[in-house]
Order: structure tokens, then sequence, then C-alpha cells
């Protein structure tokens, strides 16, 4: 698992390891979440210059691409929030994600997981 983070201002932020082996135009970025509290997910859109940066619920899968899936190419911020509770508790993480895939799990606020390699089996 990668964690990696110090607090900076109001946001924690991290970086994680994930070797940069590609850079097509258009990379998966899945992202899940395994809390026990409903999460939102954003991902910005600098990379791309483009794609959808509003906020989502995040399903406990990837199994549904509608859901789970971004694509995008470079340096983004990936943002979560408490889905009922909006504007009190969030963190971002500014993240590499040109590699061919990547799989991000929220757990908690403090436990964020990046992967190249899919943990679902």
């Amino acid at each position: 698992m990668y964690f990696a983070g110090s607090l900076i201002g109001l946001m924690s932020m991290a970086t994680a390891f994930i070797p940069r082996t590609v850079s097509a135009a258009n990379n998966y970025v899945w992202v899940r979440s395994l809390s026990s509290e409903p999460i939102d997910a954003m991902v910005s859109g600098f990379s791309t210059g483009g794609g959808d940066t509003d906020w989502f619920p995040l399903p406990t899968n990837y199994d549904d691409p509608s859901t789970s899936l971004w694509h995008r190419t470079g340096w983004e911020l990936i943002a979560f929030r408490a889905h009922d509770n909006q504007d009190t508790t969030r963190v971002g993480f500014y993240q590499d994600f040109s590699a061919n895939e990547t799989f991000v799990t929220f757990y908690a606020f403090d436990a964020v997981e990046f992967s190249g390699v899919n943990p679902e089996p």
C-alpha cells in the first residue's frame, strides 16, 4: 500500500510512487470507496484540458465504469469529501496519473491507497 502525507494548510497532500510507463492519450483512473460512510470524489482536468470535474458519489467497487472511471493523462488533483456533510471534511492529493491504469481506494480521510495493480479479484 502507498501512504505518504504531510499536513499543508487545511489539506493533507500525498504523493505515491507509481512507475511512469506509458504516456497515453486516455489513461484509466479507477476510484472506489471502502469507507463506512458515503464519499464523493472529483478529479481535476489539468492534464486533459477537459473532462468532467464535478463531484461524484463513489461506488464500493470498480465494476461500473460510468461511476468509477476517469480518463486522465498526467498530474491531477484528486479530492474526497463526505457525501452527507460536504463542507466538514475533505482531503486531496496531487497525483501523476500517467501510468496505464491507477486504482484508487478511499478507506478514510487519512487512508487512501494508490496502486498500479487492481486490488479486486
